[in-house]
């Protein structure tokens, strides 16, 4: 399962969390977030997660964290293990991704 973070700028690092906002297979993730090589995280810029919520106010950037299992169970070329941003809005990315969660927790 792919996870999904909200994370907003504090100092020079992303912060996501407290916790993962939605946590999918990566195969209904992948097109609708628009993920892709091209929009591989550099490890230098990979968000902090686990941390407390931030206010809510800033900029803020929707990451989608790929592990080699996600990548096991479907295989997408071009992506690996490692963290992706999205061009969405986080509004966007919950329009798009909360439908997908509530069918998955009936």
């Amino acid at each position: 399962m792919a996870r999904v973070w909200f994370a907003r700028k504090r100092g020079a690092r992303w912060v996501a969390g407290p916790e993962p906002a939605f946590d999918l297979p990566l195969e209904l993730l992948a097109h609708r977030l628009d993920l892709g090589p091209q929009r591989k995280v550099p490890e230098t810029e990979t968000p902090v997660t686990g941390r407390p919520a931030l206010p809510a106010s800033g900029p803020e950037k929707v990451f989608v964290e790929v592990t080699s299992e996600d990548l096991r169970a479907v295989p997408f070329p071009g992506l690996a293990p490692g963290w992706y941003d999205s061009p969405f809005s986080r509004a966007e990315v919950e329009r798009r991704l909360a439908p997908l969660a509530l069918r998955k927790a009936a």
